[in-house]
């Protein structure tokens, strides 16, 4: 059996929020993903996950998410090198 191959992306998108009723601001947020052709043959994860993630924050925020208002900007497909570098959490030195 061939050994899997990893697939990278990284996804923008924008949502609303809002308190009290009225519209707030227009939120940006995105994913860095990392998945392979079994657990997910897209390789990026569903609308539902993603919308479920943004509620999750404006929520969490003291906001409501505005249903139906999240929508992707870009993806983008990512090198492992690129994915990487993307999770590297070490600030450098001055």
């Amino acid at each position: 059996m061939a050994k899997e191959e990893a697939r990278y992306h990284y996804i923008s998108g924008m949502y609303n929020i809002t308190k009290d009723g009225e519209k707030k601001e227009t939120n940006s947020t995105t994913f860095v993903c990392a998945t392979n052709e079994n657990d997910n043959p897209s390789g990026i994860p569903t609308m539902g996950y993603m919308t479920k993630c943004c509620r999750k924050h404006a929520e969490e925020s003291g906001y409501e998410y505005v249903e139906d208002s999240f929508f992707i900007l870009s993806i983008i497909e990512l090198t492992k090198e690129q994915y990487d570098a993307l999770n590297d959490t070490v600030e450098p030195e001055d």
